[in-house]
């Protein structure tokens, strides 16, 4: 396994709006400020805003990221055993899409199609899900301007937890160092873990 890095940036609301970090466009180009030498993407990220809209920034990178140039980060190196677990707690972000005829649908994040959207996914990312145990915390839809000017990108996220097993270890490393669903550049697929060991 490569080198794994896990970054938590903090931005508080005064910090971003002097800044312009103000929208989820101007946040993807702020994350992706921080690996400036990196050609292709190799990190995932989640956004979470506090009531008064502060904004902590989780960073999952294969490369340390550079420092910012307004905020705090802390970064820590994941451990090669981390991945090597058998059995997780998860959280998860993701954007439920399919394909018909060429076209790329969104799954109404609203209703358990994007729960099904996740465990269909079950074999692809190496783990067995404890069906029981999913919970859906949140899901929204969002729009964003790119700064090309060419429309409107429009998201719809769902939160979920829950605990698996894995199933398939090279599957399941790939899949949290790639990502899970599409929009990974916008704040999408990054998979937070806890390790549930035995007794």
């Amino acid at each position: 396994m490569n080198d794994l890095y896990l970054s938590r940036l903090t931005l508080p609301v005064r910090t971003r709006l002097v800044n312009h970090i103000d929208d989820y466009y101007s946040i993807h180009q702020f994350v992706y400020g921080l690996f400036p030498q990196e050609r292709e993407r190799k990190f995932l990220y989640r956004t979470d805003f506090d009531n008064l809209g502060n904004l902590a920034l989780t960073i999952q990178s294969s490369v340390y990221p550079s420092d910012p140039a307004v905020g705090e980060i802390r970064t820590n190196h994941i451990p090669l055993d981390f991945l090597m677990q058998d059995r997780y707690f998860f959280r998860l972000r993701f954007a439920p899409v399919v394909k018909s005829d060429g076209k790329v649908i969104r799954v109404d994040s609203r209703t358990d199609k994007a729960v099904g959207w996740l465990t269909q996914r079950a074999n692809r990312i190496g783990v067995a899900f404890e069906e029981d145990s999913l919970d859906k915390e949140s899901s929204f839809t969002f729009k964003m301007r790119p700064g090309n000017g060419r429309g409107t990108i429009t998201i719809s996220s769902v939160d979920i937890i829950g605990v698996f097993d894995v199933t398939e270890r090279d599957s399941f490393i790939d899949a949290i160092k790639q990502g899970i669903g599409p929009y990974k550049g916008f704040g999408m697929g990054l998979m937070q873990l806890k390790p549930i060991k035995e007794d």
